[in-house]
């Protein structure tokens, strides 16, 4: 049998006692945390990620328990079939998942039953062959051109407190600014932008890091909230701070987006990670080549990247249409 990863440490072991579910079996539950273990130390999953892994997993074994009418053995693992599988989808999608969802659902399965084939714990069942389900291909949303790092100095008026409007205003702003996923944004240290304060250094999925030019006024930005910041900021830790001086939690972000949105009349496609689409389909307008808008974005397929490409043909379809009503 292959060598088994590491043991969850205490932190490990705190974030799966939330998913502890009665009835499960001592041998499953232990490759299940031996799994948490791989994903987290060997492949380097975020939390976010794993969490949805634990999440999706240990609800499809608890619906397979109701399913067969008995515990989850391997053996039952080994000989499950795509029908079983399609029942749990069936079940969640009377609950309202969607097929984004479902695929995630999927593919957190596949993880851990590719982990027991990968250990020798068992042969890979019937189920792996399921299809994923089709997704409906959503456009990304930009924002309308124009100054929205001005537009981002109405956070005054929503925030009390002036270092926490400064601590929104940089945080939105190196999300338009630089292309960042929100989750990316949070993750800054002071230690990720570089000296002279050109370039910042982001790590983005996958533990992928890419390299970042830094406008003058998004530096800017940043600079005030430090200064402003009653909290110290170590370079190795957590750039943005809550009130209470511990990381910034996204929904305080989302939250003061919505405060924002409200303010300018933008309707509710104005979230958080539209700016990284704003910044991306802006690019793309002003003649930006696709392939660098990949790098700057960390997208690993430019399949990904070729989306904005859309948005900027049915910008300009909608131009077009205004120009040139029928009549």
């Amino acid at each position: 049998m292959a060598a088994t990863p590491p043991r969850p440490g205490r932190a490990q072991e705190r974030l799966d006692a939330s998913f502890a579910l009665d009835g499960f079996l001592p041998d499953t539950a232990d490759w299940l945390a031996r799994w948490q273990a791989h994903l987290r130390y060997e492949r380097g999953f975020s939390q976010h990620s794993l969490l949805a892994y634990q999440r999706d997993t240990c609800s499809f074994i608890q619906h397979l328990q109701g399913f067969e009418g008995a515990p989850v053995t391997l053996a039952m693992l080994e000989a499950l079939d795509q029908r079983s599988l399609r029942s749990f989808l069936a079940h969640r999608k009377t609950q309202g998942l969607s097929a984004r969802s479902a695929n995630r659902a999927l593919a957190s399965i596949r993880s851990f039953l590719r982990f027991l084939i990968q250990q020798e714990v068992m042969a890979s069942p019937p189920a792996l062959a399921l299809r994923n389900a089709k997704e409906p291909q959503s456009l990304p949303r930009a924002l309308p051109a124009g100054d929205l790092l001005s537009a981002l100095d109405q956070l005054d008026v929503v925030q009390v407190e002036p270092w926490i409007a400064a601590r929104d205003r940089a945080a939105l702003a190196l999300a338009y600014g630089c292309g960042l996923r929100i989750s990316e944004v949070l993750g800054l240290t002071p230690g990720h932008f570089q000296s002279g304060g050109d370039f910042l250094t982001v790590l983005g999925k996958g533990g992928k890091q890419r390299s970042l030019p830094l406008l003058a006024e998004v530096r800017e930005l940043v600079q005030r909230y430090r200064t402003l910041c009653p909290w110290a900021l170590p370079a190795d830790q957590p750039l943005f701070r809550g009130l209470k001086g511990g990381p910034l939690n996204a929904r305080q972000i989302q939250r003061s987006m919505e405060q924002l949105r409200a303010l300018l009349g933008w309707d509710s496609a104005a979230t958080p990670h539209a700016l990284r689409h704003s910044f991306a389909s802006h690019l793309l307008q002003a003649g930006g080549d696709l392939r660098s808008i990949q790098e700057l974005l960390g997208h690993a397929k430019l399949s990904t990247t070729q989306r904005y490409t859309q948005v900027d043909a049915a910008t300009l379809l909608a131009s077009y249409r205004a120009a040139h009503p029928r009549a």
